[in-house]
């Protein structure tokens, strides 16, 4: 057998950091460190080389996305899960932006914590390896859906309308107040075709494509508004993404 994964837990809260201890403990073969102090988890990333990073986003001095940050510079290819109690889109994309790869909404369900069973090491990112290769799989990740969009358009303008939550912060690449409007999480379920075909509407006769990537039951629930955008021919792109991953894609207020 190898070594235990290396996993620092980084939270403020008593009772939150023991039952993170003990959820993960009970998930692998893992080396669990749970530390309280913003600046000694900072001193602790600097100094030891991880497997995973878990870490809370507002800590007293400190913020876990600086945590984060530190880690990255350290090591470009460890995983690293964010948790907050503040489930609001701006916060998480803030979060996803800062190349972290989950974005975990306390609280955190024992399924949705980001380590494996008998994994050789834990990888967050589908686009990394723990080699820092892309990771393989028998569906295909959202890094991979970003990469494909991005050859398939080949530099030619569009607007992203709508994207799952785990749409990495670097495969974005917004530089234009069109290249992607957002969303409006959880409490907009269903209305994602809806907003495409508006966007793909009010975008007409701009050379602009909009492309929507909606989940599986966000584009059951309206599925019938696609209707329009072929009864008046509107050049629109929607990708149906089952978000099966080990958080929720939307954000429920």
């Amino acid at each position: 057998m190898g070594r235990p994964l290396r996993v620092l837990v980084v939270e403020d809260d008593a009772d939150l950091a023991e039952y993170a201890r003990l959820v993960l403990s009970r998930r692998g073969d893992l080396d669990i460190t749970v530390v309280a102090d913003g600046h000694q988890a900072l001193d602790h990333v600097r100094r030891h080389d991880l497997d995973l990073l878990v870490t809370d986003i507002q800590l007293p001095g400190v913020s876990g996305l600086d945590i984060a940050a530190a880690a990255r510079a350290r090591d470009a290819t460890l995983p690293i899960a964010v948790m907050t109690a503040h489930a609001s889109l701006d916060y998480a994309l803030t979060a996803l932006r800062s190349q972290v790869d989950e974005f975990l909404v306390k609280p955190v369900k024992p399924a949705e914590w980001p380590v494996a069973d008998a994994a050789p090491a834990p990888s967050l990112n589908p686009a990394r390896g723990t080699d820092g290769s892309r990771g393989t799989g028998d569906g295909i990740s959202v890094h991979e859906l970003a990469d494909a969009r991005r050859d398939a358009l080949a530099g030619s303008p569009a607007c992203l309308v709508r994207l799952p939550l785990g749409w990495h912060g670097a495969d974005l690449q917004a530089s234009h107040p069109l290249d992607y409007l957002g969303m409006d999480g959880g409490a907009g379920i269903g209305s994602g075709p809806g907003m495409a075909v508006g966007a793909a509407l009010a975008l007409e006769g701009s050379g602009r494509l909009a492309v929507a990537v909606l989940g599986d039951g966000d584009f059951l629930m309206g599925g019938t508004a696609v209707w329009t955008a072929a009864r008046y021919r509107l050049p629109l792109l929607i990708v149906v993404a089952n978000n099966s991953s080990f958080h929720t894609d939307v954000v429920h207020a």
